[in-house]
């Protein structure tokens, strides 16, 4: 028999555990930019006209791939269904502590919470979301066509967080400026949907339908000073000296405190002054 508190733990510490994530992910600098975040989810696309010559061009304004990369790591755990801090186990647990609610919006919320990730970050392969490309060599008679969804896949496990062959493959020869271009979408529908859950469950929270602690929504999740310098004392020993197993205390035996005039080496009349 399946003890009550065991389950609500177990679901209480599988939603702790996203919102970690999830902070970590939405403190993303790419969401810093919402209205751009938003633009790349839906594939947004320019025309541009040059009145004098009659030439058209499509253009699109995308992130560096390095930037997008890193919100794809960041991403990653909440897409995997293996992870523990996946979507879908967020969710469940959600509906956990909703099921003998009477706060029929909520459930209504969570519902389309769950559409919402189902459809933007795991649609159905095959099945575009917002363009197919088709691609026919120079002098060929065959075009060969690709969603998308599978071309931003092979972007994102073939080129990025893994290194999966059959993914790769699949968009291998449209090139990865085209795998990359079709994985914004995907990386930034995660990134709203990410959001738009986050915001959900700190919702409930104050509402008093999820018990969750209050450190997981303050502690730090995202490292931001480059710069670090921390006060310190220092101790010399001969080469060789054992290091010492308590560095409390007084000074360690064969060690000596650090003296600047004592053990930096002076330099000669000749030596080079540059530095």
């Amino acid at each position: 028999m399946v003890d009550r508190e065991d389950v609500i733990t177990s679901n209480r510490e599988t939603l702790e555990a996203f919102v970690a994530r999830s902070r970590r992910v939405d403190a993303h600098s790419l969401m810093s930019n919402p209205a751009h975040v938003q633009a790349l989810s839906t594939g947004q696309i320019k025309l541009r006209v040059v009145p004098q010559t009659g030439e058209q061009f499509l253009v699109q304004d995308l992130p560096v791939e390095e930037v997008l990369e890193s919100a794809a790591a960041r991403l990653r755990p909440l897409i995997l269904q293996e992870d523990p801090v996946y979507w879908g186990r967020a969710l469940n647990a959600i509906g956990y502590f909703l099921k003998d609610s009477q706060d029929q919006e909520a459930k209504d919320v969570l519902a389309e919470m769950r559409r919402l990730w189902q459809e933007r970050v795991a649609p159905t392969p095959g099945k575009e979301r917002g363009y197919f490309l088709q691609m026919r060599r120079v002098g060929g008679d065959s075009t060969s066509t690709i969603v998308d969804t599978d071309l931003g896949m092979s972007w994102f496990y073939g080129d990025v967080v893994h290194a999966d062959k059959k993914r790769r493959a699949a968009g291998a020869r449209y090139g990865i400026t085209e795998r990359f271009r079709a994985a914004t979408m995907l990386v930034a529908n995660g990134l709203i949907c990410n959001h738009l859950t986050l915001r959900f469950i700190r919702d409930l929270k104050d509402a008093g339908l999820l018990e969750l602690s209050d450190e997981v929504f303050t502690e730090e999740v995202t490292v931001t000073e480059t710069h670090f310098e921390q006060a310190a004392k220092f101790y010399v020993g001969k080469a060789g000296t054992a290091m010492p197993e308590d560095i409390t205390g007084t000074i360690p035996a064969g060690f000596e405190e650090f003296d600047p005039e004592k053990h930096v080496p002076t330099r000669g009349a000749g030596d080079d002054q540059g530095g």
